[in-house]
């Protein structure tokens, strides 16, 4: 279970990740833009904490393009923060608040190397 802020956005990432040659290595730049409310709560820069973890867009949608989200309240778990792939995928995702946005729709982009 994660913060209702970053489920908009993390229920699109299994279109993306399931198309035909998507590889999370080849993802150079994800865009993320969710409601202007949802800044200051769910975009936390460096989450050290599950409970960090849990309210970070760019975590879970790391988590996600790596399949990595299940549901499971153990990937919120403070030794759980750092998944495998996952804080380097982080690392290229940005967040943007949209005042136009309600709190059940988000945008994102994922930009690939590969084009």
């Amino acid at each position: 279970m994660t913060c209702y802020g970053v489920h908009a956005t993390i229920e699109a990432m299994p279109r993306l990740r399931l198309q035909e040659g998507f590889d999370p290595v080849l993802v150079e730049k994800v865009e993320i833009a969710v409601p202007q409310n949802f800044i200051g709560t769910c975009d936390i820069a460096e989450p050290t904490t599950g409970l960090e973890a849990k309210f970070n867009l760019t975590q879970n949608v790391a988590l996600s393009l790596r399949d990595k989200v299940d549901g499971s309240l153990g990937l919120y778990m403070d030794d759980s923060v750092e998944v495998e792939g996952a804080t380097a995928l982080r690392a290229k995702a940005g967040v943007e608040g949209q005042p136009e946005f309600n709190s059940s729709y988000s945008e994102i982009a994922v930009h690939m190397k590969d084009g």
